[in-house]
């Protein structure tokens, strides 16, 4: 009986060491992981707030004896499984700040980021809107379009309005924008859309300004008018489908039966304006810049040949590429901008006044 008692206590000897060998072991890796995260947690406060201390762990020695019970009830009863899981476990609790951690210092560098775009954008320099108060060409000897800048000075977008009240513009759409924008009177403007040089011999035009809203040829119109200067801009309707020296002759045939039934009004020829370089890559069927060229330089010879006076819209709109200047073109690309209109004003005023002299 006493061999019996003596090898009972024996096994619970054995068995009590064993259970304080694992309890130790559980309590080392307990501390290892609590040193681990406490350097860790060290290391990313000295990184990402260096003015502050790391956050104490926050399992006290209390929770980790406990855990650590747990840990070896879970083992005492032979489920070693269950055991690798709750360490596990515990693991993932202990180093459960560091998403946190992580998180807080993306959302530092965001909130930096914000601040520092703020900053740029308060100290970035504005470039000014454009306004019809800031067009016109740069230099009174240069047009716009061959400046070193696209500064357009307040001086080159003046005209006087009375000074056009005996002029007449005739023209497509384009010159429809006189009186569109209200830079003229309806009466001082006799548009059509679609209108060329062509067509202008025998189109009938509405005459918004007649009371019986009569339609008209431009002959006939300039007849009744009677102005001092027929100012005429045709020829972009028929980029697409009209060659530049076909709408030349039909120029000719259109200024000599104005010279004939008007011929106490003087005429004012104008180039067309040019087209954008998106319009021109999404239209490669359409109005092409280098037809734009051609019918203008035949336009200024023509303007000699028979005594008209000329003004070159066209270097009044382009740019240093050729292509409209985009600030002065609509948004479909062959239409002016509205605030193209006073800078074409001027020059007309301007190109009238000195031939005066």
């Amino acid at each position: 009986m006493k061999h019996k008692s003596k090898k009972l206590n024996k096994y619970s000897k054995a068995k009590k060491n064993k259970k304080t060998n694992k309890l130790d072991k559980i309590n080392e890796l307990s501390v290892f992981f609590k040193s681990d995260k406490t350097s860790e947690q060290s290391q990313k406060s000295t990184t990402v707030q260096s003015n502050k201390k790391a956050k104490p762990d926050k399992l006290s020695k209390k929770a980790i004896q406990a855990k650590s019970d747990r840990a070896m009830k879970i083992i005492s009863i032979g489920s070693p499984t269950l055991a690798v899981l709750f360490i596990c476990f515990f693991m993932f609790k202990q180093f459960g700040n560091a998403p946190a951690t992580a998180h807080g210092t993306i959302t530092q560098y965001t909130e930096s980021a914000v601040i520092t775009t703020e900053r740029v954008a308060e100290s970035a320099v504005t470039t000014p809107e454009f306004t019809p108060e800031t067009a016109s060409i740069s230099d009174g000897s240069i047009p716009a379009g061959m400046q070193e800048t696209e500064e357009i000075s307040l001086a080159y977008n003046e005209y006087t309005e009375d000074f056009f009240d005996n002029i007449l513009f005739i023209g497509d759409s384009i010159s429809g924008g006189f009186s569109g924008f209200e830079y003229l009177k309806p009466e001082n403007v006799f548009s059509k859309i679609g209108l060329n040089p062509s067509s202008a011999l025998t189109d009938k035009i509405l005459d918004v300004n007649d009371k019986n809203k009569s339609e008209k040829t431009v002959a006939q119109k300039a007849v009744e008018f009677q102005a001092d200067y027929l100012c005429i801009m045709l020829g972009t309707n028929g980029m697409s489908y009209l060659e530049p020296e076909y709408m030349i002759d039909k120029m000719q045939l259109l200024i000599d039966e104005l010279k004939t039934e008007a011929p106490n009004s003087k005429l004012v020829l104008m180039t067309i304006p040019p087209v954008s370089y998106e319009y021109e890559i999404a239209e490669p069927d359409n109005i092409k810049l280098d037809h734009i060229l051609k019918y203008n330089e035949l336009l200024k010879d023509f303007a000699v040949q028979n005594d008209c006076l000329l003004v070159d819209v066209y270097s009044l709109l382009c740019d240093k590429s050729g292509y409209y200047n985009d600030k002065l073109v609509d948004a479909d690309g062959v239409h002016c901008h509205a605030n193209a209109y006073p800078i074409i004003l001027h020059e007309v005023e301007m190109t009238i006044r000195e031939s005066q002299k």
